[in-house]
């Protein structure tokens, strides 16, 4: 990281990507904020680490599978679904014909 007011440079950092995010969300003074923390490291931490990973996949893979699709939610009308709704029926476009000579 380089002292530039709180940007990071190098790699990523110096690409047109990097340079949109930053000047749209402020990114760089978040970056250099975390880039200075450090982590713990125990005896223990390696198992902490990986049993954590695997807690938030598995939390996350419960929330998406639970989670009720917004095709099936009750509508206003009544207790009918939208996913039972009859599909609907879209006419074909217009045949264009070109202009006479």
């Amino acid at each position: 990281m380089s002292a530039n007011g709180g940007k990071p440079s190098g790699g990523f950092f110096d690409s047109g990507v990097w340079k949109f995010l930053d000047e749209r969300f402020q990114l760089g003074n978040l970056v250099d904020f975390l880039s200075h923390k450090e982590i713990p490291v125990s005896a223990h931490s390696q198992i902490w680490y990986y049993f954590g990973g695997v807690a938030l996949f598995f939390f996350l893979e419960g929330r998406r599978r639970h989670a009720t699709p917004l095709l099936t939610a009750p509508t206003a009308i009544g207790s009918q679904s939208l996913s039972s709704a009859p599909p609907l029926e879209v006419p074909p476009p217009p045949k264009v014909e070109p202009p006479p000579p």
